[in-house]
């Protein structure tokens, strides 16, 4: 039973620190490598937003609002106008398009 509410605290408190989060302002795309990019890291940040750049409008919106702004799949299929599975199924693509993307210049994990 301990174990229980300790899970449903840690999730509470998950989810208060996602809305804390998105109450805040939000940090446009073109800035997220600036802030999150170290010296080692900048020419992947780099890549990353050349090919995320590189996606179709639609799939663009729906990877910066999940990976970038934290929003919840129910509130990314909200903005797009969508169905939860197909804002799921069309970050799946989105991810795809990334690593195919990024796999072309050489770049893996």
């Amino acid at each position: 039973m301990l174990a229980l509410l300790y899970t449903i605290a840690q999730r509470r408190y998950a989810d208060e620190r996602r809305r804390q989060h998105r109450t805040l302002e939000q940090v446009p795309f073109a800035e997220a490598a600036e802030l999150n990019g170290s010296e080692n890291g900048h020419e992947l940040a780099e890549a990353l937003i050349s090919a995320i750049r590189r996606l179709p409008e639609s799939q663009r919106q729906l990877v910066t609002m999940k990976l970038i702004r934290g929003c919840s799949f129910a509130e990314t299929a909200d903005a797009l106008g969508v169905s939860e599975a197909a804002a799921k199924m069309r970050l799946q693509r989105a991810l795809g398009s990334l690593r195919t993307d990024l796999n072309q210049q050489e770049i893996t994990p």
